[in-house]
């Protein structure tokens, strides 16, 4: 068990800063290297010493330092220019240059973003050219994600270089996590690597979802979803932004539960949004429209875009999962339910391909969970 001073030590009190006391040497002391000096301990009167133990287990229930925070581990705020810069030569290292990142953003723009709008292209960009400049732990972990996720399945011959860079986007991921970076950024990294990983059926998608669950709700993103934009602001942009990142994961969460057969969706309890995804080109050029958003249950009579139908062919999808998991249903569902849901899924897959003339790729999501 840890040891503590009674009071702050003598180099903590002249300086007036927080001191967590611990004995031979506070955090503080000991991560600037200097001596930690505490003065000499007062023997209690009996009656203090009485009161000490009968508040110890209220003092117990309220320890001064959260496991989240403690400054025994290093504080990432310390280190932040290092991982900077340390995230940003893996960037360098595996793309080179700026012509290469940007040829690699041009074609995530138009596959994955297609079918998976989850990042503003207009703010990639603007971003772009300082890339290596301006190390940030954030876009340069995102930019790897998106290398990842548009590296095509190679050869056997070259399965290794491809076996790299998974692993250096993983080890990269673990760096920003115990440096406590965390941002809008790292959670649409963590989601990319997620889809990966989905994508290529590998088991590590079951642990990384749920990582990425946790990451967002570190945010608070799953509390503003159901504050729809009413302006054209950035602010609005950018909770705009945080709403297609939430229906992204819950959407992949709904897939992947779907695929595995068992257990609860990672954010089951966590809210699905009330509002769809605006249209993704207007969205994409910051030109929100002041009018409300389309509610969760506008009718499929009525246009929405392709990122919006596949939220909703996603929320049919959770009430299947719904049912099929309430513990009253035994795994089954009555002839009407499971009639209902048929009928709707089905009225979306003959839906979607009349949409546009090209369904493929902007639609392949939305169809790929009609057939599911």
């Amino acid at each position: 068990m840890t040891r503590k001073a009674v009071k702050a030590c003598i180099a903590c009190r002249d300086r007036k800063r927080k001191c967590d006391r611990f004995i031979p040497s506070c955090s503080l002391c000991y991560r600037l290297g200097r001596r930690c000096q505490y003065e000499p301990r007062v023997r209690l009167p009996i009656q203090d010493l009485r009161d000490s133990v009968v508040s110890l287990p209220s003092r117990l229930r309220e320890p001064s330092i959260t496991p989240l925070s403690s400054p025994r581990l290093f504080d990432g705020s310390s280190i932040r220019a290092s991982v900077n810069s340390m995230i940003t030569d893996k960037l360098r290292h595996s793309i080179g240059d700026i012509a290469a990142l940007r040829n690699v953003a041009t074609k995530y723009f138009r596959s994955i973003h297609v079918w998976f709008p989850i990042l503003s292209e207009l703010s990639y960009y603007e971003r772009l050219a300082t890339a290596f400049d301006t190390p940030c732990a954030e876009y340069g972990l995102l930019s790897l994600s998106m290398i990842l996720i548009t590296t095509t399945l190679p050869t056997k011959e070259t399965l290794d270089s491809f076996t790299s860079l998974y692993i250096l986007v993983k080890s990269s991921i673990a760096i920003v996590e115990a440096a406590n970076v965390n941002s809008l950024d790292i959670v649409q990294a963590r989601l990319l690597v997620s889809l990966f990983e989905f994508g290529h059926g590998m088991p590590a998608a079951f642990i990384s979802i749920a990582a990425t669950v946790r990451a967002a709700v570190a945010i608070g993103l799953n509390h503003t979803i159901n504050r729809p934009c009413k302006d054209v602001s950035m602010s609005c942009s950018k909770r705009e932004e945080g709403l297609r990142v939430w229906w992204g994961i819950v959407m992949l969460d709904r897939n992947y539960t779907l695929e595995r057969g068992e257990g609860p969706c990672a954010t089951q309890d966590l809210g699905t949004p009330r509002h769809l995804p605006r249209d993704g080109s207007i969205w994409d050029e910051k030109t929100l429209s002041s009018v409300e958003p389309l509610s969760l249950s506008t009718p499929s009579t009525v246009r929405v875009g392709p990122f919006a139908r596949q939220a909703q062919v996603s929320h049919v999808l959770d009430i299947l999962m719904m049912h099929l998991h309430n513990p009253m249903s035994n795994g089954t569902l009555d002839r009407e339910e499971s009639d209902q849901i048929a009928r709707t899924l089905t009225a979306f897959s003959l839906l979607l391909p009349e949409e546009t003339p090209r369904a493929w790729p902007s639609y392949c999501g939305a169809i790929g969970m009609c057939y599911r």
